[in-house]
């Protein structure tokens, strides 16, 4: 597990299979600890909450402790931590993927570097799927439509590309908004703040 310590704290839990690795953008400073899960509720899913401050001096103090430290000296710890973590805030920050044959190759296609979400249109032409079959299998298997799916990931990718410190013209291009006040509205609409606001803070509000 881990959290990201400047500048608002996240933390983020990660399941131990299959064995992920985190890739971090930029410098940023951060904590892990980690939990046996069949000995602590872990989550079996990635999950983003927010960390108050008691939250934030657990997880510095845990994170400090020996590999090797006995279990009696952390039991007090470890179980406000969990209180903890169960009542905090939980972030929406994953997109999931749609599990059915039909769009395995979108699929693939999403864990490419230069993947871009194209329209439903030509998503339908490039699998040979009608729109409505799309949109019900997205809604089936993701809880949204492929339109909000694709909303999601543009709204990733555009903080991802604005970590790069890349203009906003290029984001907007990159991303296919007929415009750039087109995509700073769009922006600002999913995270109450401006392109240029969230490079300046680097958080989201």
């Amino acid at each position: 597990m881990h959290t990201p310590t400047k500048p608002t704290p996240r933390f983020c839990s990660i399941p131990a299979k299959p064995n992920p690795v985190p890739i971090m953008t930029n410098v940023v400073a951060y904590r892990s600890i980690y939990f046996n899960c069949s000995e602590y509720p872990c989550p079996t899913e990635f999950v983003t909450i927010e960390v108050n401050d008691l939250l934030k001096a657990l997880i510095d103090k845990m994170a400090l402790w020996d590999w090797d430290i006995e279990a009696t000296k952390t039991q007090a710890t470890t179980t406000l931590f969990w209180e903890e973590f169960q009542q905090a805030k939980q972030l929406e920050f994953n997109l999931p993927l749609p599990s059915d044959r039909r769009l395995s190759s979108f699929r693939k296609s999403v864990m490419k570097d230069e993947f871009l979400a194209p329209e439903l249109v030509q998503l339908s032409l490039t699998i040979g799927a009608s729109s409505k079959t799309i949109t019900r299998l997205f809604k089936a298997e993701t809880g949204m439509s492929y339109q909000d799916w694709r909303q999601q990931w543009r709204l990733f990718k555009a903080i991802e590309l604005l970590c790069e410190e890349r203009q906003v013209s290029d984001v907007a291009h990159c991303l296919m908004f007929s415009s750039d006040s087109a995509f700073i509205a769009f922006f600002k609409k999913q995270t109450g703040q401006t392109p240029l606001s969230f490079m300046k803070h680097r958080t989201l509000l």
